[in-house]
């Protein structure tokens, strides 16, 4: 069980208020042709949303998706070769794939989301595009997701108009 002192309990219900006087997104550019990359890749590790191993009836091993240049080529000897390092393919990762619920509410600043909200493509304050943004691809941060929470998530995810907004010269 979970004790929320009142502190706490204010702390959240004025998120959750602020939350629910701005969208979830901010879309001004709504002919967008590229998708957020929540959308296709796995929320919980790394890959593409289609991307998996598939075991054949024939023992043989099956890279999905069109991503990579081995995808959707029978692989005939990966099974083997795994078994003989000591990868088992008989156990199932009973975690599963929904972790929104550990996103914590995001921090509204409400006269910066305002100021800059003309002037990008996309602000999200969407729990799956924030979480997808709030880690890198480090084994460690894998673990964490996983099997653990991260002490920060960021707080909206935000798409400059063009190359131009985010180019540094030196």
């Amino acid at each position: 069980m979970v004790l929320i002192n009142n502190m706490q309990e204010e702390r959240i219900k004025a998120i959750s208020q602020q939350l629910k006087q701005l969208p979830e997104i901010i879309e001004n550019d709504p002919d967008i042709s590229w998708k957020p990359k929540h959308l296709w890749f796995k929320t919980n590790g790394w890959g593409y949303i289609d991307t998996k191993f598939a075991i054949l009836e024939n023992m043989s091993t099956l890279l999905t998706g069109n991503k990579y240049t081995f995808a959707n080529k029978n692989m005939p000897g990966i099974l083997g070769f795994c078994e003989t390092g000591g990868v088992s393919f008989t156990k199932q990762n009973e975690r599963t794939a929904n972790l929104e619920h550990h996103v914590v509410p995001p921090t509204i600043n409400r006269p910066f989301i305002e100021s800059i909200s003309n002037k990008i493509s996309r602000i999200s304050f969407e729990n799956s595009e924030r979480l997808m943004h709030s880690y890198g691809h480090t084994l460690q941060e894998m673990y964490m997701l996983k099997y653990g929470k991260f002490e920060r998530y960021c707080d909206a995810v935000a798409y400059p108009k063009s190359t131009e907004q985010v180019i540094v010269y030196y």
